[in-house]
């Protein structure tokens, strides 16, 4: 979904979104195509009701400055995803789970130390902090 919004933003055409789609994923090419032709409000009908309708609000008022949220949205449902991988034994998705928690607390902290040289005030670092770590 990232790959599709960044390069919708950017005004690349169908090619490069091919280019940046990783096949096998849980919404395929032929979900996205549809979607490169019109706004984003249609996209945001389109994943409503899907794996991924907690996104929807995003799009509907979208700009290119909501990119933060964006990641912001996409991370929790992430997360949300892999909550319970943690506890199955004898399969991969510990691990999964583990490595996604990781990068989530790098994007953590280096959001924290740009809030703290920007000056930001507490209220506004929480705001972007992930669904698990507030």
């Amino acid at each position: 979904i990232r790959a599709f919004v960044r390069t919708k933003a950017a005004g690349k055409d169908r090619s490069d979104f091919e280019r940046v789609f990783i096949p096998g994923a849980t919404l395929d090419r032929s979900f996205f195509e549809p979607a490169l032709g019109e706004g984003m409000e249609a996209f945001a009908r389109a994943v409503e009701f899907g794996p991924y309708g907690e996104l929807a609000a995003v799009f509907r008022d979208w700009s290119s400055d909501r990119m933060p949220a964006l990641d912001l949205a996409c991370d929790n449902v992430l997360m949300k995803r892999v909550d319970g991988a943690a506890t199955k034994a004898y399969s991969f998705e510990p691990l999964v789970s583990y490595i996604l928690d990781r990068n989530i607390e790098i994007k953590l902290v280096r959001a924290a130390f740009t809030a703290k040289l920007d000056g930001l005030e507490r209220a506004d670092l929480e705001a972007r902090l992930r669904s698990r770590h507030v």
